[in-house]
């Protein structure tokens, strides 16, 4: 065998080992980059589902240090200024907890009151977070697998949002009608503008934020699980 037919054969085994070794790097890569892409959208998950819950919870934290600061400033010369901007805003933000915050805030101290309220701000946007989760990949809401209990809790919900939507629509209108009144004066708080007008805003808007997302998601739920009932 001749010299050019030895390096004839060289040169085709080099060109086969280098065809070898691309297609496995190209495999490897593809590997890698599918890895890390379910890792990105894993660890999505999992910021949304505890960086929700610990946001709300430091600014349940910061909101009542407000209120707790607003009340004792107001007692010098308000007799009974009522709930404070930073306590309203708060039950807004978190207007699905509303109705149990007011039945146990009744019976408890104001300290434990708010304690409670911390671990329940915590668990809902926990539930949330675990929401938007499922919503992002299955584009459904958590719900009960029993359909009694499923179509009950997203009536219950949907009614609650459109309870919300009112609330927060008479807000806004409020907020609109008085506000030439509340730019100037100062209330138990502090100045009307931003101890008034401007907390009432930020009520509506979380309000009609809240109407949106239970009648959107929840009604969307409600009526798949009718058509899943009338095809059954």
């Amino acid at each position: 065998m001749g010299l050019p037919s030895l390096m004839a054969q060289a040169a085709e085994q080099v060109k086969g080992t280098s065809c070898i070794a691309w297609c496995q790097c190209n495999k490897g890569r593809a590997l890698v980059e599918s890895g890390v892409a379910a890792l990105d959208g894993k660890g999505s998950s999992m910021r949304i589902k505890y960086a929700l819950p610990i946001a709300q919870m430091i600014l349940t934290s910061l909101l009542m240090r407000w209120d707790s600061a607003l009340q004792i400033a107001s007692w010098r010369t308000c007799d009974m200024p009522g709930p404070t901007p930073a306590v309203t805003v708060l039950i807004s933000i978190n207007a699905p907890l509303a109705l149990p915050f007011a039945i146990w805030n009744r019976y408890l101290s104001y300290n434990w009151s708010f304690a409670i309220l911390i671990v329940a701000v915590g668990l809902f946007w926990y539930w949330i977070g675990l929401n938007a989760e499922a919503w992002r990949h299955r584009k459904k809401v958590l719900m009960f697998s029993w359909r009694p209990a499923q179509s009950v809790t997203d009536t219950l919900l949907v009614a609650s949002g459109i309870v919300f939507g009112l609330l927060g629509a008479s807000r806004m209108l409020d907020a609109m009608h008085y506000a030439h009144f509340q730019m100037q004066g100062r209330g138990c708080f502090g100045p009307n503008p931003w101890f008034t007008l401007v907390p009432d805003v930020i009520i509506a808007c979380c309000l009609l934020g809240w109407a949106f997302t239970l009648v959107f998601f929840f009604g969307r739920d409600l009526m798949r699980s009718a058509r899943r009932h009338s095809a059954a």
